[in-house]
């Protein structure tokens, strides 16, 4: 597998798996999700150093509607940054 692709599915698993712990945490303590409250930084790669392109494609991609729910369930967009392939530069990613 592309070295790249592992480290996007890496960072995929890794986020998931932070949204779940954190889904179950306020489930346990009874509290709500407050939207307003949330700040949302979403990196997706579909295009790689190389020329490589994921096999999922530009067609496929699901980053747009993640987007679009969150904002649908409240969360501002003045609070979503939304970087994708060339805009998720190491330069960028830094600011």
């Amino acid at each position: 597998m592309n070295r790249n692709l592992s480290v996007l599915l890496g960072i995929c698993w890794a986020v998931a798996v932070s949204i779940v712990g954190s889904l179950t945490h306020a489930a346990a303590d009874e509290t709500r999700w407050e939207p307003k409250r949330t700040r949302v930084f979403l990196v997706s790669l579909s295009e790689f150093k190389g020329g490589v392109v994921a096999p999922w494609g530009n067609q496929e991609r699901l980053d747009r509607p993640l987007v679009n729910l969150l904002e649908n369930r409240g969360v501002p967009a003045s609070q979503i940054v939304f970087l994708t392939d060339a805009q998720a530069s190491s330069q960028n990613l830094r600011k």
